[in-house]
């Protein structure tokens, strides 16, 4: 089970699939586990790193109440960030309509959301490379 430690605290990530690199993060009072019904569609043509955010799943949950702040989540995205660092040609994007609610209650509309936004990403990728 990878994790990297941020100050003491253990952060879990995982890494599946191939294909340019996707990180998925969740909201709070979640884990990793709310991308469980996309990972087979999304897996098939992309690598993602799944991570669970200090005090969440299979993260590290401190005692210290100081552990928890909006800056350290924002640090430890950015770890998630070095994580993802580590696949070549990772980078970050926010997708349209395909937000908390629409993927904990409706997946498959998740999926209907997400790929050809992710298609479209690869076609421009393709386009400037060719440029």
């Amino acid at each position: 089970m990878p994790k990297i430690n941020r100050d003491g605290v253990d952060i879990y990530y995982e890494v599946r699939g191939s294909g340019p690199p996707l990180l998925l993060t969740h909201g709070y009072s979640s884990t990793s586990g709310m991308w469980q019904g996309q990972i087979e569609a999304l897996s098939e043509h992309h690598k993602l790193v799944l991570w669970d955010m200090r005090g969440h799943g299979r993260s590290d949950y401190p005692s210290d109440s100081a552990a928890y702040s909006e800056a350290l989540t924002v640090a430890d995205m950015a770890a998630s960030d070095y994580m993802a660092a580590k696949i070549p040609g990772a980078r970050k994007v926010a997708i349209p309509a395909a937000g908390h609610a629409v993927n904990i209650d409706q997946p498959q509309a998740f999926i209907e959301a997400v790929l050809p936004f992710l298609d479209g990403l690869e076609a421009k990728a393709a386009a400037r490379a060719a440029s």
